[in-house]
């Protein structure tokens, strides 16, 4: 199944390739039949296929490429089947019980936060495989960011992670090697935030507006400098907007870096009005 599937996703993402979501959908749906396939072996089965859309996610050049919302396009199209069929996930190992397929896109949770976890940024070097790591975190920061402001799943849990580690956390003196240990983490750091607030800022602030009382994030806590509440809040946002300030001016950070935080502010205002 997962040579099929892949030779669907490569046909597909072709940048000369005109295969419709709709026509790769109905093709990944044809390898799925719920009469025979439920339990632990539909669990594997299509954690084995999110996984390999991970894979896919990471591998595309870069984290603005067309080939990002041609995936997008690719699950909601998976939602939009007319086939949509019950599915028996009980006795699994994250218990997931009745759901729709694709509707409730079944096991994508389990794999995304395997994924939110693994995904570090590493700035030790600028070896090859270090750059390559960094090119794939940003897909993967890209992918989990349309998913949320398209309302298809939710992985804001990923950009709390990333304004925490750019704006709330010191550098890690241990793993930089530069002596300008403040620029070299901001410079790498401030990257996977601009993702989020190119792709998803208005959703973000959303979160921010209703995460008070009871909110869905709010098991989140702040890096070393927030010590306000956990997950999302207006506080919180304004903190960034104050910290994005203060890196737009720094002589720390590269010129690039102070540009991007620059326009990262300004965008956060706009979402705002």
């Amino acid at each position: 199944m997962e040579r099929k599937v892949f030779s669907i996703l490569e046909a597909y993402l072709q940048p000369t390739s005109d295969i419709s979501a709709a026509t790769a959908a109905a093709q990944i749906d044809e390898l799925f039949p719920t009469d025979s396939l439920t339990g632990p072996a539909a669990e594997t089965a299509l954690t084995h296929f999110w996984s390999l859309f991970i894979v896919f996610v990471e591998q595309i050049p870069d984290w603005e490429n067309p080939a990002q919302k041609k995936l997008i396009a690719l699950i909601q199209a998976l939602c939009q089947l007319p086939n949509q069929r019950p599915l028996d996930l009980s006795g699994c190992d994250w218990n997931y019980g009745q759901l729709t397929l694709w509707k409730d896109l079944p096991t994508l949770d389990g794999v995304l936060v395997d994924n939110v976890e693994s995904h570090a940024i590493i700035i030790a070097d600028d070896s090859e495989d270090e750059k390559r790591s960094r090119v794939r975190n940003l897909n993967f920061q890209s992918f989990a960011a349309q998913l949320t402001a398209e309302g298809l799943f939710d992985v804001s849990r990923a950009a709390v992670y990333s304004f925490s580690g750019a704006l709330e956390e010191d550098p890690d003196s241990e793993s930089i090697e530069s002596a300008n240990k403040v620029g070299t983490h901001l410079d790498a750091y401030i990257l996977p935030i601009n993702v989020w607030i190119s792709l998803a800022a208005k959703r973000i602030w959303e979160l921010c507006k209703v995460n008070g009382e009871g909110a869905l994030r709010n098991d989140m806590p702040g890096g070393a400098h927030w010590t306000g509440k956990e997950g999302f809040s207006v506080e919180r946002w304004q903190f960034w907007k104050q910290r994005l300030d203060e890196v737009a001016v720094t002589t720390e950070a590269s010129d690039q870096t102070r540009a991007i935080a620059k326009a990262m502010k300004e965008k956060m205002v706009a979402v705002e009005a």
